[in-house]
């Protein structure tokens, strides 16, 4: 029977993920402002942390290497995705 109860132990790897994508999130929104340098080295470091687990996750042939690999792509993408208006003119 499911009672819907998450081991502690299960609560890290979740963590971890969202860790990585709020840091994704806040180095983008402070990409230029004096808080920049903190929010991209925690970003820089959530993703060694977040790729090495995916790594991990695949060596050992789990398989919990989905969330953790989703989470790396989500990142990544998150971090070079511009919102801003485009400076080209349009041809």
């Amino acid at each position: 029977m499911i009672d819907g109860d998450i081991g502690g132990a299960a609560w890290l790897p979740i963590g971890m993920q969202m860790a990585g994508l709020v840091s994704a999130v806040l180095a983008r929104l402070y990409e230029a402002g004096t808080h920049g340098v903190w929010c991209h080295r925690l970003f820089y470091l959530c993703m060694a942390f977040v790729g090495a687990a995916t790594t991990a996750a695949i060596v050992l042939g789990t398989t919990q290497w989905l969330p953790w690999g989703a989470t790396f792509a989500a990142m990544s993408v998150s971090v070079v995705l511009d919102f801003g208006p485009s400076t080209r003119e349009v041809l």
